[in-house]
């Protein structure tokens, strides 16, 4: 499924349509096996009340980036830094100094539904807050 569009077209504007195609073309039974990976435009209040299960209209999974205009975006970072809890990932690269990479996981309510949000933290991001 693909689409062009004009540049100004905004992604916040435009995901409502996508989900409502997606739940259109694939049906309830096939959208449970779907995983929707999008930018972060698509993380509002209105496009996740349409990705959400509802008795008239199956939810799907998504993997997206919590904006910042979400002040639970900071807490949540903020509170895996504090309590230090990191899971190990490593590294995504077999290059020499290639970033390390660690996760904390949280499960937050953003308008009365539960998500799982994860945390990723970046030696690279260390590294380049040294250097300023």
């Amino acid at each position: 499924m693909g689409q062009s569009l004009n540049g100004n077209t905004s992604d916040k504007t435009w995901y409502p349509g996508v989900i409502e195609e997606l739940v259109e073309t694939f049906g309830p039974e096939k959208l449970k096996e779907i995983i929707f990976v999008a930018d972060c435009a698509l993380v509002t209040n209105d496009n996740l009340a349409l990705l959400a299960l509802r008795e008239d209209k199956p939810g799907f999974k998504f993997i997206s980036r919590l904006p910042e205009t979400f002040a639970l975006a900071e807490g949540v970072k903020a509170e895996a830094f504090r309590l230090g809890e990191w899971m190990e990932i490593g590294t995504l690269s077999q290059k020499k100094g290639a970033a390390y990479y660690q996760s904390h996981g949280f499960v937050r309510e953003i308008d009365g539904r539960a998500y799982r949000l994860i945390v990723v933290h970046s030696s690279a991001l260390d590294q380049r807050k040294e250097k300023s």
